[in-house]
């Protein structure tokens, strides 16, 4: 490992192969870091049974919410051409309004309008795709940040991967939204 650092060290690596190399680097550390989930075949969501985990109760029920609230405004729109966009339902705690409701769960993450092509048996394979996303994205993000600093290749790399798989990016990833300021701290260091 320490060869192939410094052959980064001593020789920039233009836009693809930096990033093709983060590929390589990330599937190889997300591998070994949630090996256990894989092997075993557990899912992210959190559950437990002695503690409010709100993965499963929350967050993963909103994601698939969601998802058949957009499906049902795509249908009203598109092949009843009704243009009813439902606003408050029943089914929600002892009835509550939905934008309210999902604008803290779904609403706002450009991520969550995946969901609109997922079918509600196959949410979860998208909320695990979501977060693994989110690791990757952290990375290339953090790697936007340094590249736009004029670090170094080799630098780059090495503190992007402490980035996305720090400590606290690790039990926060799994809680979804968390991965969230991940993503965009470095755009807003940035000043975009």
């Amino acid at each position: 490992m320490k060869k192939y650092l410094n052959v980064i060290e001593n020789e920039e690596l233009n836009c693809r192969q930096y990033y093709l190399l983060y590929i390589g680097m990330f599937l190889i550390t997300f591998n070994r870091c949630f090996w256990y989930f894989i092997i075993m075949g557990k899912s992210f969501i959190e559950v437990s049974a002695n503690s409010a985990k709100d993965g499963l109760s929350q967050h993963f029920t909103f994601l698939m919410y969601y998802g058949h609230y957009l499906r049902t405004i795509i249908r009203s729109i598109f092949i009843e051409h009704t243009f009813q966009i439902p606003i408050f339902d029943f089914n929600i705690g002892f009835g509550d309004d939905i934008v309210n409701t999902l604008s803290y769960y779904v609403m706002g993450d450009p991520f969550a309008l995946l969901s609109v092509f997922v079918p509600m048996d196959k949410t979860e394979v998208l909320y695990h795709f979501l977060i693994v996303a989110r690791f990757f994205l952290a990375g290339v993000s953090f790697s936007v940040y340094c590249r736009y600093h004029k670090l170094t290749s080799a630098y780059t790399l090495v503190g992007s991967m402490i980035y996305v798989f720090s400590g606290y990016a690790l039990l926060t990833g799994i809680m979804r939204y968390f991965v969230i300021y991940h993503c965009t701290k470095s755009w807003l260091l940035l000043n975009f």
